[in-house]
C-alpha cells in the first residue's frame, strides 16, 4: 500500500489541469448538492460522464 501511497503523491505532477478547475469543482459540488436534495447518488464516475457529454460533441469541443 505505502508504493501506491507514494505514487498518488506524484499525481499531480504528472497532470496539467485546467485553469478552470476550480470552476469545474465548483459544478461537481452544486451537482452534489442538487442530487443529494432529490435523494440521488452522483458517483464522480456518472458527474465526469455528465460534464463531457454536456460540455463535447463527437468531433470535439462545441
Amino acid at each position: 500500500m505505502a508504493a501506491m501511497d507514494s505514487g498518488r503523491a506524484q499525481l499531480p505532477h504528472l497532470f496539467i489541469f485546467p485553469r478552470n478547475i476550480a470552476e469545474i469543482r465548483g459544478l461537481w459540488a452544486r451537482n452534489l448538492e442538487i442530487a443529494r436534495d432529490n435523494d440521488v447518488t452522483l458517483s464522480p464516475q456518472k458527474f465526469a460522464e455528465m460534464f463531457v457529454d454536456e460540455n463535447f460533441e463527437n468531433d470535439g469541443l462545441r
